[in-house]
C-alpha cells in the first residue's frame, strides 16, 4: 500500500517544479550553502485544487485581467494552495515587477507554507538583488508568526542561514 503525500509536501513540490523552468533558479545558486535540491514530480490528478487554481489564473490572464492576479484582495481570497499556485504562476509567467508585488503579499501571508515558499523563491533566484534578499530574510526573522513559544520554525533558520552565508562571503572578499 502506498502512503499519500501530505498537502504541504505536494504543494511545495509542485511549486518548485512550476517555478524552476522559467527562472532556472537553482543553477544560479550552486555555491549557496543552503542549496535547494530539485524535487521529483508527485503523481496527482488534474482535478487537484492546485491545477484548478492554475486554470483560473490562466483564464484571468487570457481575459486581460492580469492586474487582478497581483491584487492583494484576490491573493488573499485564495486558499493557501491557491496562493502558492498564484505565486508560481505570476513569477513564472508575468513581469518581475508583478512577481515582486505578489511575493510582497506572500512574505507577509498568514500561512507559514506560503511565507516559506515566497522566501525560497526570493533567496534562490538571481533575479533579486542582495538587498531584496536581506530584506525578505529580515522580515521573516522579525515576524512573530514564525515562532511558537519563543522557538523558531524552520523558516527562521533558512533566513538566518542566508544572512550568515552573506556575512561570510563579504568577510572573505
Amino acid at each position: 500500500m502506498r502512503a499519500a503525500l501530505s498537502p504541504v509536501v505536494l504543494t511545495v513540490a509542485l511549486g518548485f517544479l512550476v517555478f524552476l523552468k522559467p527562472f532556472e533558479v537553482f543553477a544560479a545558486q550552486s555555491s549557496a550553502p543552503n542549496k535547494l535540491k530539485p524535487l521529483e514530480m508527485p503523481s496527482i490528478g488534474s482535478e487537484s485544487e492546485y491545477y484548478q487554481v492554475l486554470g483560473r489564473l490562466e483564464q484571468l490572464d487570457s481575459l486581460g485581467q492580469r492586474a487582478s492576479l497581483v491584487s492583494p484582495d484576490f491573493f488573499q481570497s485564495l486558499s493557501w494552495i491557491g496562493r502558492t499556485a498564484c505565486v508560481n504562476y505570476v513569477c513564472g509567467i508575468l513581469s518581475m515587477d508583478q512577481c515582486r508585488r505578489v511575493l510582497e503579499s506572500a512574505i507577509a501571508d498568514d500561512a507559514l507554507v506560503v511565507r516559506d515558499h515566497a522566501l525560497r523563491i526570493v533567496l534562490s533566484s538571481a533575479k533579486f538583488s542582495d538587498v531584496e534578499k536581506r530584506s525578505a530574510a529580515d522580515r521573516i526573522i522579525g515576524d512573530q508568526r514564525n515562532y511558537r513559544k519563543g522557538r523558531p520554525f524552520w523558516i527562521v533558520g533558512r533566513a538566518k542561514e542566508f544572512l550568515s552565508a552573506g556575512v561570510q562571503m563579504s568577510a572573505g572578499q
